[in-house]
């Protein structure tokens, strides 16, 4: 075995130590048996069987994501945080103002409701950690799931209005970690999500149109369990797993755009709109390493409205 060799830099930090070829056999075990013979797993073992602790960190880094561009990035995830507690500040006013509006509203369809089925995307992401002792590498991603909604509100004037809504969501996940150590596992597990929130809509035509496409944007507040299924796949002596359940609450911020399409009588319509909810990652910090940036939930919702006279 040759000797692990480093060099220092100034101040003693920036130290690389070169990876032990030990480790060399394990790692692409661990891979394979994870993600199978890809390109970026060979370019990784590649670079350690060549001693080259840094393209073979980041080697490691992108096949633990998967997909860099599915990872959000950490400055989102402030952002995120930026602008809830902005949206917090805000509270008094977007109370007030809409109370205003609504005195001073004489149309006689004020309220409405609905609801109806969808469609729920979860983001995925991986995160990584490189020492001299080794690597380590985790991962989640999420399948599509079915999702239900309902929503009620109440129009302030012809183009504003305030809404409270709720949706359920139901999605498969799938875990994996491993390290160069050749410890390895990959888990499924199912995950629901029950979402409520309150929101500001802005509509661009008037009551009395047809077709009244708007966009909203509002505070959410999600509640998240996860349940792991009862076979997990490990290879050697597997990392540390997750919880066999977990729940966690976590507030967010919402976004949406859409249209109600009032072509039926009776104030009845069908409505179709596009949500993004995002918050902080509890499922990403199930993991180790710890997956970081927001957990993103992309909802397509179909439905019924009505507009109440």
């Amino acid at each position: 075995m040759m000797p692990s060799t480093s060099a220092t830099g100034p101040s003693g930090w920036g130290r690389v130590q070169q990876i032990p070829a030990s480790i060399t056999k394990n790692t692409l075990a661990a891979m394979r048996a994870l993600h199978g013979d890809r390109a970026e797993n060979r370019a990784a073992t590649n670079h350690i069987h060549q001693r080259d602790p840094l393209r073979a960190a980041a080697a490691i880094a992108t096949v633990a994501s998967g997909n860099q561009r599915n990872a959000p990035s950490r400055s989102l995830a402030g952002a995120v945080v930026q602008a809830e507690r902005m949206l917090w500040r805000l509270i008094p006013f977007l109370i007030l103002i809409p109370l205003r509006c609504l005195a001073q509203d004489t149309h006689p369809s004020k309220f409405f409701a609905g609801g109806g089925p969808g469609l729920a995307l979860l983001s995925g992401g991986g995160g990584s950690a490189v020492s001299a002792a080794g690597g380590s590498l985790s991962s989640y991603s999420a399948s599509a799931g079915l999702l239900v909604h309902a929503f009620g509100g109440v129009h302030l004037n012809e183009y504003f209005s305030i809404q409270g809504a709720w949706n359920w969501n139901r999605n498969a996940l799938q875990f994996s970690a491993a390290a160069t150590s050749g410890a390895a596992f990959q888990q499924s597990r199912t995950s629901s999500q029950n979402n409520s929130g309150a929101d500001l809509v802005v509509y661009f035509k008037p009551r009395n149109s047809r077709i009244r496409p708007f966009i909203t944007g509002g505070l959410n507040l999600m509640r998240i369990s996860s349940d792991a299924d009862p076979i997990t796949v490990s290879v050697g002596t597997a990392p540390t797993l997750p919880r066999p359940r977990f729940t966690a609450s976590q507030a967010g911020l919402r976004v949406a755009a859409g249209a109600d399409f009032m072509l039926l009588p009776r104030g009845w319509g069908v409505r179709y709109a596009f949500h993004e909810i995002t918050q902080r990652n509890p499922i990403g910090r199930q993991l180790s390493p710890q997956v970081g940036g927001p957990l993103m939930n992309f909802q397509h919702l179909f439905g019924v409205v009505r507009y109440f006279r």
